[in-house]
């Protein structure tokens, strides 16, 4: 009966719940050949699609899927209401997916997809058709729009009544089928007797998963870990703040693994790779794409092998910002993606003020001819650390560069930098404060006195860890005007290895 629709669904449910992506693909091949005008034919093959790593053919499928669909199934596809608690829904948030694509090097958004699986394979697993109840409107359905296909779960009867639980690691929730009528809702015990005692109440109102669920909601609206259909990989990066010619810029300094390219080696062409700066609501202020030129510098670790490179970005002044970091994004190649929260460097009036600590392997003033592997500011070529990693004996340079040293002409200033020891559980932040004011602590440190121009100067230290053990320590850096006494102070966590 090719024009059965009730066939498909059932047979697609089991094929999703075993997880037979053949099986899977044929159906929704037979589907499509049979019964085109159906929305479900297509909603099936992207589903199929998302879940082999197919994302475009999924996109377009999902796409013919709710162009057929009636206008309340398509409503719920095109908007994120399910996802989003009454007090907090609003026009802007119906429109949301923009910002939450996890991967920005390809047009495709990955969590919009995802959203349109998980409504598929809620209302396979979930819907009640002959009761015109769709899955998504279910209560075990709500929890996997949110969630996604749980990690585990269990069943169990009783001669009566059904219940099931899914699993999502940190949390799960609870379902009961009364008298096995088909019903899934949150389980809710009852408290006991015709007059239960107190602790009786109190256990029951602990077990209701009615309750239970809607905190987990208000706490956790949503979860979603893109993976890359299990092609993502870990990378190195290191962000540090400045500002410039047209304002505040980030510069990144990333490692591409040379295990993410088939052969083991980027010399010749390099993955796409690219670093975006993003508001709060995932909006795409500045980016910084394609392919670079050149070739990088390459660093080797215990985790292997890495190519590094940089970009700079533009950031919005005075409040933070995300910054991604991303490579890779062809067909079947591995991917990385990192972000990370950035604020600019504070600017006041009449005080000094201090980049970030850009981490390198080596500064030098800049020579007439430098590779693409260096990076060049402000007179100065470096080849910059992709993370705070160090080798022991390796020297450590700090490239940093100072801002509002007076008004007009240059100022005097003093610079010291400090190296120790970090405690495991000692915040990072405090630490860089604490490097100067515990001067009694065992510490390595370099100073200088000298002359700063007013409005931008650029300068950099050479800490030596030669005969220092293998550990975290906190670099701590601090500027002081010496004509005002007025300080800025900046520092970063580093590891010697």
């Amino acid at each position: 009966r090719p024009g059965d629709h009730a066939s498909y669904r059932a047979l697609m449910a089991l094929a999703m719940f075993e997880w037979d992506p053949e099986g899977a693909s044929v159906l929704a091949g037979d589907m499509i050949d049979n019964v085109p005008e159906e929305s479900e034919a297509w909603l099936f093959k992207g589903v199929v699609d998302y879940r082999t790593g197919q994302l475009d053919e999924a996109e377009t499928a999902f796409d013919r899927a709710v162009s057929l669909m009636q206008s309340e199934d398509a409503k719920v596809f095109k908007d994120a209401s399910l996802l989003i608690s009454e007090l907090r829904l609003n026009s802007a948030d119906r429109d949301r997916w923009k910002g939450k694509d996890p991967f920005l090097l390809t047009p495709t958004n990955e969590r919009r997809l995802e959203h349109f699986a998980r409504l598929a394979y809620a209302d396979l697993r979930f819907g009640r058709m002959k009761d015109g109840i769709r899955g998504w409107e279910t209560d075990p359905g709500r929890v996997v729009v949110r969630y996604g296909i749980p990690v585990s779960e269990a069943q169990n009867a009783t001669r009566f009544d059904r219940y099931l639980m899914l699993h999502y690691g940190a949390f799960y929730f609870k379902f009961m089928e009364l008298a096995k009528n088909g019903k899934l809702t949150f389980y809710s015990p009852k408290a006991g007797s015709a007059a239960p005692s107190f602790n009786e109440i109190e256990r029951s109102i602990e077990n209701d998963f009615a309750l239970i669920s809607q905190r987990l909601f208000r706490d956790v609206p949503e979860r979603f870990v893109y993976d890359a259909n299990g092609r993502r990989m870990a990378f190195p990066y290191l962000a540090s703040t400045f500002i410039g010619t047209d304002g505040p810029e980030v510069v990144v300094a990333y490692g591409i693994p040379r295990a993410a390219v088939p052969g083991g080696t980027m010399a010749d062409k390099p993955p796409p790779s690219g670093l975006f700066v993003l508001d709060e609501n995932g909006t795409i202020l500045s980016r910084s794409t394609g392919r670079l030129p050149g070739k990088p510098h390459t660093i080797v670790s215990n985790e292997g092998e890495y190519d590094v490179w940089h970009r700079t970005a533009a950031l919005p002044p005075v409040r933070p910002s995300t910054v991604a970091v991303e490579f890779g994004g062809e067909e079947d190649s591995h991917v990385g993606f990192q972000r990370a929260v950035v604020r600019p460097p504070a600017t006041t009036v009449n005080r000094p003020v201090l980049s970030d600590v850009l981490l390198a392997y080596l500064v030098e003033e800049e020579p007439h001819e430098t590779g693409d592997s260096w990076l060049v500011r402000s007179g100065h070529a470096m080849l910059p650390a992709p993370w705070g990693v160090f080798e022991q004996g390796q020297p450590i340079y700090l490239y940093f560069e100072t801002y509002g040293i007076r008004d007009q002409g240059s100022g005097e200033i003093e610079v010291e930098a400090r190296l120790r020891s970090l405690e495991r559980g000692d915040d990072v932040q405090d630490s860089i404060t604490d490097v100067f004011v515990d001067t009694k602590q065992e510490a390595v440190s370099v100073r200088y006195t000298g002359m700063a121009s007013a409005g931008r100067d650029a300068r950099y230290l050479i800490l030596d860890t030669e005969g220092l053990d293998e550990g975290t320590y906190v670099v701590g850096l601090r500027l002081t005007e010496t004509g005002t006494g007025h300080t800025a102070t900046t520092g970063r966590a580093v590891v010697l290895d």
